[in-house]
């Protein structure tokens, strides 16, 4: 999972009568109890250790199916497949970002306007049906958008954010019509939350920060937390650092005991 040198998936592109894409991994001998649905960061849904980490938590916990749709379709903005945060990322994640903010690329991705359809009214039906009987939302950058959104539904039971891109200089709330700035719709979540900030995220966001406070008034169970590591570290950090290969492990045992905690099924 950390390196991707040789890696193979476990999972297995699926595709929905609408046309969505979706990368899907779960044991096929274990019977279905729990759904995770992972947002993907903005270089899509190839770029990354994404694949490697559903797969992994898919492998960890019994019962799991991880699923991970492909919000942009195969025509993500700018394509980053590699892991590392050097010059050549920062290069593209300004790329990126520019065109995020002059061009509103992000408008054809707001809630109503698509990703509402794609999880409420395809993913989630879908989980159901499989036999999930807790279902969390997993986001990381971009992603996080849907762990909100989804979080203030009533449709899921728990929601993990890694390097949250709503308010501030990364954020799609800030870069776009969505009516809702990151803060107001954590005053709106109806299930607990997981979030990592890192490095270059808003302030807002920070434990003890607006963010967290405005979840702490409508849901107990939260857990906020701060790490030096840089923003987008989680779904592609270079694990030759190592300060970054033990931040990951770190927080993907957090990230597996904070869905334990909330998916007990009865």
């Amino acid at each position: 999972m950390l390196t991707l040198q040789a890696y193979e998936e476990t999972g297995e592109m699926k595709s929905f009568e609408n046309g969505l894409q979706a990368y899907v991994c779960m044991n096929k001998k274990t019977p279905v109890r729990t759904a995770l649905i992972v947002g993907h960061d903005i270089f899509g849904v190839n770029s990354g250790r994404h694949k490697a980490i559903c797969d992994e938590l898919a492998k960890e916990i019994p019962g799991l199916v991880v699923i991970m749709p492909d919000i942009f379709d195969g025509d993500e903005l700018i394509s980053a497949p590699g892991l590392g945060m050097g010059c050549w990322f920062a290069f593209r994640f300004l790329c990126a970002f520019l065109c995020c903010c002059n061009c509103k690329y992000m408008e054809k991705y707001l809630w109503e306007v698509k990703q509402e359809e794609i999880y409420v009214k395809t993913i989630i039906p879908y989980l159901r049906k499989l036999g999930a009987k807790k279902i969390g939302a997993m986001g990381f950058c971009f992603g996080t958008y849907m762990v909100l959104k989804l979080s203030g539904t009533g449709e899921i039971d728990c929601g993990i954010s890694f390097h949250p891109s709503l308010d501030g200089s990364k954020g799609i709330c800030t870069y776009s019509s969505e009516p809702k700035t990151g803060v107001e719709l954590c005053s709106e979540v109806k299930c607990p939350q997981l979030v990592v900030h890192t490095v270059g995220d808003a302030e807002s966001w920070l434990p003890d920060g607006e963010a967290h406070n405005a979840a702490d008034k409508v849901i107990k169970g939260n857990r906020w937390l701060k790490t030096e590591q840089k923003h987008g570290f989680m779904s592609r950090g270079d694990p030759a650092d190592k300060e970054t290969k033990a931040a990951i492990k770190k927080y993907f045992q957090i990230t597996k005991e904070f869905l334990l905690m909330w998916f007990k099924v009865n």
